[in-house]
């Protein structure tokens, strides 16, 4: 009897599930420095989003990411969710430029100005998640955009005027 009771207690404490409540809040602001009008897009692993920003004005994009699922103890570890960017795009629809994600890391390596513009800050706990990113964008981060005129399809409406 006492096999089972310790087989019987085994299973039940290897199987038991609790609920784990996550979230993850990503806030990105973007500053434009410029004369131009900017937009901004980010898809990250929490959400996809896209921003436009006047002349000396700025945006923010908030993405949220909520996630409730039954854990066994076990399987338990932290669970905040890093958020992970697949693509950054900025793009001066004045002048037909952009930059991405990849020519951002890039520059920063080797430029201190460049990367200046860029801050990045993380708050919180497992459970509740914040990830703060600040990004300026003025007339020294443009000289590093490329053209693209494929710009003159992907914002057609803005294009029109």
């Amino acid at each position: 009897m006492n096999k089972s009771v310790v087989f019987i207690s085994s299973i039940i404490f290897f199987c038991s599930c609790h609920t784990v409540k996550i979230q993850t809040n990503l806030y990105d602001k973007i500053t434009n420095r410029t004369t131009k009008v900017v937009s901004y897009f980010i898809d990250t692993n929490i959400g996809v989003k896209t921003v436009n920003v006047l002349p000396n004005d700025s945006a923010s994009i908030e993405i949220e990411y909520k996630n409730e699922s039954c854990e066994t103890i076990l399987a338990y570890e932290t669970f905040h969710r890093n958020v992970e960017y697949n693509q950054i795009l900025i793009y001066n629809l004045t002048d037909t430029t952009y930059i991405d994600r990849y020519k951002i890391q890039e520059v920063i390596k080797s430029d201190i100005i460049f990367s200046n513009h860029f801050s990045s800050k993380l708050e919180g706990d497992p459970d509740n998640f914040h990830v703060y990113n600040s990004t300026i964008i003025d007339d020294y981060i443009i000289k590093f955009f490329s053209k693209d005129y494929t710009m003159l399809d992907k914002f057609k409406e803005y294009y029109k005027k």
